[in-house]
């Protein structure tokens, strides 16, 4: 069974603020991670450059085991 890391995250955009759950493989600890998570939510956002995708939160949420 492959690992899943879920977070919940908090970002502001130029047209708000705004929170998701993000699902990867990787934990979100690198800055590699942190930019393709601002990637991701520009994406859904249907924002054209992800720098303009602010994270200002993120917590890992652990699955009851």
């Amino acid at each position: 069974m492959k690992k899943t890391y879920r977070y919940f995250v908090s970002f502001s955009y130029p047209n708000g603020f705004a929170d998701c759950i993000c699902v990867y493989d990787e934990p979100l600890d690198t800055p590699d991670m942190i930019n393709r998570c601002r990637r991701d939510i520009a994406s859904m956002q249907d924002i054209s450059n992800p720098n303009e995708v602010v994270i200002t939160f993120f917590k890992r949420i652990k699955d009851n085991r």
